[in-house]
């Protein structure tokens, strides 16, 4: 499973996703800490802001460069070529990190399109 978005462009595609994967991120980091407590008893030592956010970023740079299937139908291409030579043969798209309406639907326009050169490797 990746997290994905595909544009026409990185500019476009990075102004679309992150605020709303960092968000997305801040989100579960905030839910693990919860459980965490939960099971502990225990609260977790709170990050200052300017830490939580070098980490979020740090985490969206990830995502972005590496961790997911988020870019262009040719970026993505490259990410799933080198992830068949791993031997993976499916991949599970998550697209539910709140992009705009707007922009998840010129988002599926360019995953169909990466969906069908994705099937001629």
């Amino acid at each position: 499973m990746l997290h994905t978005f595909v544009g026409p462009n990185m500019d476009f595609v990075s102004t679309q996703v992150k605020e709303p994967l960092k968000d997305y991120l801040r989100s579960h980091m905030e839910h693990t800490q919860a459980v965490s407590q939960e099971k502990t008893g225990q609260a977790e030592e709170s990050l200052s802001t300017e830490d939580e956010d070098e980490l979020l970023e740090h985490a969206y740079q990830r995502y972005f460069k590496e961790s997911s299937l988020i870019g262009t139908v040719d970026s993505c291409l490259e990410t799933i070529t080198r992830l068949k030579a791993m031997g993976v043969d499916e991949i599970a798209c998550l697209i539910d990190f709140g992009v705009s309406e707007n922009a998840f639907t010129v988002g599926l326009e360019h995953l169909a399109q990466l969906q069908v050169k994705a099937r001629e490797l």
